[in-house]
This record gives C-alpha cells, structure tokens and sequence, in this order.
C-alpha cells in the first residue's frame, strides 16, 4: 500500500538570518517569486521594453501618486538628461539644463513646475525645458512641496530651507530651519500624504509640521533616536514611513517607534558592506503589496553584484529579484534601477530604457526570468522519498507552440554528508493545460532533505503545492 501524500511547506518565510547550513525550516531562497495568500508561489511579473532612451546610464521614472507631470511620466538618465514620455510611449527630451550633482534624483510637484535635485543645482520644469530654479537656491540632494511651501535640504549640513508660498523661486536667507536632536546632517527629506515633513540624518530622525497662523511657518513635533543609513530608501507605505537605519535593519517607523520589518534576513543585511545607491518603493502587484529594497552594490549569494529584494508587508515575508547572465548560466542583477505607478500600469527604469512591468511577460526584456525555490535541509529521520509531485497553473500567456518545463532535484543528507540528485525535469504543458499534477518518482534514503525547483520558460505559473510520498525506513 503506498504512503499517503505530505506537504512539504512552501507557503514558510524565506529565512536568511541564519548560515544556509544551519537552516532546517523555512525558505532558503525564493527567487523572481513570492507567497501568495492563498500559500503558494506566484511568478513576479517580467520587464517588457517600452522606450528605448539610446543610452546606457540608470533611467530614474517619476509618476508621484499615478499622476505624473501634467498626466506623463517623467524620467532623469544619469547623464542627467530630462524627458517627458506619453502614454504610448513618446519621449520628449525637454534637457535645457542638465541636472548635475550626479546622485539619484529627488522630484516635487510645484504650483507651476515640477522641481528636480541631484546634489547639485535644483532644476525647475514648466512644460517647456529645464532650467535652473534659482541662482539663491541651495545645491540640493532632496526637494519637496507642502501646503504651498517648496523645501530644500542644504546637502551637508543640518539645515533645510523653504520659500513663501507660491514664491519656489525666490529664496530668502532667513527662511531656513535648522534639524539639530544630533549633530548629524540631514541626509534625507520626506513629505508624506500627511502633509508630514520627515528629516533623517545617520543618528536621528524628526517629524515637522506646518503651523497654520504665525510667522513661523513650521515645527518640530518629535524626534527620534533611529537614523537612516542610505537616504533613498526613506519613504512611505501601509500608513507609515520606512527606512534604513545605521544597523543594516529596514524599520517601519511610526511616530517616534522603529519597528524592525527585516528579522528574517538580518543577517543578509549586516553583511553589506556598501550602501551606496541604495533605495525603496512601495510596488503593488497581483493585488498585494510589497516594499521593493535595491542595494546596487551588494554582494549577491551567486558572487555579483546588485541585490534587490521584495518584502510583503502584510505577510511579513521576503523574497528576491534577479536577472540572468546568460554567459555565466545563473542569476545576475535585477535590471531595474527605479518604479513609479502610472496610467494604471507600473514602469521601471533599466539601463537607458524604460521597461513595462507586466504580467503579460515573464522575462527581463527577453532575457531569461528563474522562478527558483530552494527549501532548508529538513531534518526527517531516515526515510526513503519515494515520490515528489507539485501542483502547478499554467497561465494561458506564452508560446503556444513550445512547453514550459519545470526542473526538480532534491538533495539528501546521510551519515552527514550531502548528495544532490541530477534535476528531474518535467513540462508544464502548453497553453489550455492550465492546471496539473506533475510526479517525479523517487530520490532515495537519507536522514534530511532539501527540494529545489527551477522554472525558466515564458508562462506565468503558480505553484499550489509540493507533496512527497515517503517511507519510514529502520523500523
């Protein structure tokens, strides 16, 4: 009589607080996919290009609240060239000045113009063509806009200054606030839906306020304790800010309370050296929610760099993004470099395009997306797996007239020395076989065993479920 089925748990956490050697529950890695509600495994959408700049240098897109700039997106290129792009896809250089400063961009919707900063001159945009906003203007890394107000940050110091309203560029020497809890400059600026004014610094983080009559425009309300160790990554989702700090952790912050979001891959985290470029965002797909974290020049598991990793904040679970090395045969950097959400639809910028994040693809610009998922070595006493079966649904995009294969291998501990089996592969069909039981066959005895799956075909797929079939062996 054969043994009944059991699930192995995909619907766990990836875990990465801890060496993969010492790991014996959860997910060891989950790649170009995340847990869905329902406890499987979702594919992340693919990049599909949708303006080609002719260039090579990050594009940064900006489209705040779905909005954008009169109804269009706008981009900043690391040359520091500046376009506006339709909703089909028509690009517009308006470069009359370049944006200088070389850092990635800050952006504000002014009364009449959208202000942009880089760590040198702040540009203004009217419709027309960049210029510079105002010879008394500070160099600036960070602007923003509230209650009429247009706000700087003086890059290197502790001080942020402010026009009159609807005056963003005149700009008076006396109209100037000074964030001192620490003596740390302020490093990053946030306006939030609250109409909140968030100033971090690499020691502390305070919350201002607008006052409402008086001559003293704004106030400190709080200050904190927890700093933002790299700017870009200060920003705001599920009703709260997000950052960060100087311990490598990525912290919900609520008023003058830190919560660590980042337990599960605390270790990950400690271990990067270089924060440089760093970022967040929020990015909403497939009806849940995600902050997307990009470390640009981190070191990834596969010895590259450029580590980006998305956190479901409802669930509290982590996972990865990755592109492919085609050369090397393995995961290589994400090629995304900043989002925004527009016209309903979410964009990415690459390496001198702009890309379409889209459920219509699952690959990176054509090249190839790896749905991958790797178990910890679960500990089971000695048993015999005598089959391995997962459910999977196919999505009806992709070529109808190829099949997307899934590859399968498990490796198996015994007598403390670990033996990976050759990858089993089997196909997921063609379009119309939407949903299937895929078995494997058997994989031999040991005392622990660790299952990886690999999907590298151009079909949306979900994975409901992974069973075993074992046998208890020394009874």
């Amino acid at each position: 009589m054969a043994e009944p089925w059991a699930d192995i748990p995909i619907d766990t956490k990836y875990f990465a607080n801890v060496d993969e050697d010492q790991l014996t529950r959860g997910l060891a890695a989950l790649e170009n996919a995340f847990v869905n509600e329902a406890g499987g495994h979702t594919r992340f959408p693919g990049l599909r290009e949708f303006v080609d700049l002719n260039g090579r240098t990050p594009v940064y897109v900006w489209a705040d609240k779905g909005v954008g700039f009169r109804g269009n997106m706008m981009a900043v290129t690391g040359d520091g060239k500046v376009y506006e792009i339709g909703r089909q896809g028509a690009a517009r250089d308006v470069t009359g000045t370049p944006l200088s400063g070389g850092r990635r961009p800050s952006f504000a919707d002014v009364s009449n113009g959208l202000l942009i900063a880089a760590g040198g001159d702040i540009l203004k945009y009217d419709g027309k063509e960049t210029a510079i906003l105002s010879e008394d203007a500070p160099k600036s890394s960070f602007v923003g806009y509230v209650d009429g107000f247009t706000l700087a940050v003086e890059d290197f110091s502790g001080r942020f200054q402010h026009t009159q309203p609807g005056q963003e560029d005149v700009w008076e020497p006396l109209d100037v606030f000074t964030a001192d809890s620490q003596s740390d400059p302020i490093n990053a600026m946030l306006v939030t839906p609250f109409r909140e004014l968030l100033l971090a610094g690499s020691k502390s983080f305070e919350q201002f306020e607008r006052l409402t009559s008086g001559e003293v425009p704004f106030f400190r309300r709080w200050d904190a304790g927890s700093g933002v160790l790299a700017p870009h990554t200060l920003t705001f989702a599920d009703q709260a800010a997000w950052a960060v700090n100087p311990k490598h952790e990525l912290v919900r912050i609520s008023g003058q309370v830190a919560d660590p979001a980042s337990q599960d891959i605390n270790l990950l985290l400690e271990r990067i050296t270089d924060w440089r470029d760093a970022w967040a965002i929020e990015v909403q797909v497939h009806g849940q929610y995600f902050i997307l974290l990009q470390i640009p020049k981190a070191a990834t598991p596969y010895d590259r760099e450029g580590l980006t990793l998305i956190y479901d904040y409802r669930q509290k679970k982590w996972s990865s993004l990755y592109g492919w090395d085609d050369d090397r045969g393995e995961p290589a950097a994400w090629p995304g470099y900043s989002y925004c959400n527009i016209w309903g639809r979410h964009f990415v910028g690459g390496a001198g395009k702009i890309y379409e994040l889209t459920s219509d693809v699952r690959a990176n610009d054509g090249a190839v997306q790896r749905m991958y998922c790797r178990t910890a070595m679960m500990p089971t006493g000695e048993l015999s797996v005598d089959n391995v079966r997962m459910q999977v649904k196919r999505g009806a995009i992709g070529p109808n007239d190829t099949e997307t294969e899934v590859a399968l291998r498990v490796t198996r501990e015994r007598n403390g020395k670990r033996t990976p089996s050759k990858w089993k592969r089997k196909s997921l069909g063609k379009m119309g076989q939407s949903a299937r039981l895929i078995e494997f066959g058997s994989f031999g005895a040991g005392d622990a065993f660790q299952i990886e799956y690999s999907i590298t075909g151009t079909a949306p797929v979900d994975v409901m479920a992974l069973q075993w079939q074992a046998t208890r062996l020394g009874l």
